[in-house]
């Protein structure tokens, strides 16, 4: 099947446009590093596309949908912390008033970094900055053109990434971001299919309802970050009804995750949004050391095809995924699965 869609691809117009941020390791021996992006620049190999240059987007687009707090804390870190130095959150205090502050620098990492695995480091804002700045370079185009489809494969990762802090590898919300940029222009739905619960795009338009926010997710008490992703987490205030979480089995093969994503496009639909972010997460891959579903590249060329037969302007945005040979193999097959 992958293949024949491969050959389809390879046939069909427009091209895929493509915004490529590889960003430097976050330490050494951090499972998301540049790899992950060389494994999904392989596998476009063969594939028609183009690759766009792109600058820092402005601050002013972070602060609408992180606090400033935040940007400030990661971006003060290259003048704090020495070049090889890793700086890692101890504690994560709970009841914690916003407004009081602590002195040490390095002591605030507990206000602003949500656990232990994501480490602050002297690069880390310039990294995830130039993240962020390729999904919007890529909502631009959107906006700009009769293109249909954008590929965002940057990194670090987003979902995870709240109003407030970072955390689950996840610095500032590369989706989300995104998804805020193109609301400007009309109705918005997100739709996460990453293993694990995209908790912080949650947080961020819990309220509201003019972006739509769709989880597909593994059991929430048995994957990061384990709080949150319930089905009863639904919205609230305006935004009640606009954020649904579908919990899927912690084992799920191909012809199970289709059945349940048909129940968030369904709701997709029912949105009716002008513009669609796609957060892919290739973890949801058999084999994948942070995920426990079991769904084939075949079957990801099924959940791309039901996907695009939604038929709106696409911002796919890397997220997740940890083999490489699961990156090269899934870029290759949801794209070829798209145009099938």
């Amino acid at each position: 099947m992958a293949a024949d869609c491969l050959t389809a691809m390879s046939n069909k117009r427009p091209t895929l446009d493509v915004f490529l941020s590889y960003g430097g390791s976050v330490c050494a021996g951090h499972p998301d590093g540049r790899a992950r992006i060389a494994a999904s620049l392989r596998g476009l190999c063969g594939t028609k596309h183009r690759l766009h240059a792109f600058r820092q987007c402005d601050k002013r687009i972070l602060f609408s949908v992180h606090d400033r707090r935040l940007i400030r804390y990661l971006s003060q870190a290259e003048s704090h912390l020495k070049r090889e130095e890793v700086l890692k959150a101890e504690v994560v205090p709970s009841g914690v008033n916003p407004k009081r502050s602590i002195a040490d620098w390095r002591l605030q990492a507990s206000y602003f970094v949500q656990d232990s695995i994501t480490p602050v480091t002297r690069s880390i804002y310039r990294v995830a900055a130039r993240a962020a700045s390729a999904c919007v370079a890529a909502s631009r185009l959107l906006l700009s053109s009769n293109t249909a489809l954008c590929f965002a494969a940057c990194r670090p990762p987003g979902h995870h990434a709240t109003r407030t802090k970072s955390g689950g590898y996840c610095y500032l919300n590369n989706a989300s971001i995104a998804a805020h940029y193109l609301s400007g222009h009309g109705r918005v739905a997100v739709l996460d299919i990453d293993y694990h619960h995209g908790n912080g795009t949650q947080d961020i338009f819990y309220d509201r309802r003019d972006v739509l926010c769709v989880s597909l997710h593994g059991p929430p008490d048995q994957a990061y970050p384990y709080c949150s992703g319930f089905a009863d987490e639904t919205g609230r205030g305006d935004g009640v009804g606009f954020n649904m979480n579908v919990v899927l089995p912690q084992v799920t093969d191909d012809s199970t995750y289709l059945r349940y994503l048909d129940g968030g496009i369904c709701r997709v639909k029912e949105h009716r949004p002008r513009y669609l972010v796609v957060s892919l997460g290739f973890d949801i891959m058999r084999g994948d050391p942070a995920g426990r579903f079991v769904v084939s590249a075949e079957g990801l060329a099924g959940i791309a095809s039901h996907i695009a037969e939604l038929d709106l302007p696409t911002l796919v945005v890397l997220e997740g995924g940890y083999n490489d040979r699961n990156i090269t193999n899934g870029t290759r097959s949801f794209f070829a699965g798209w145009w099938s």
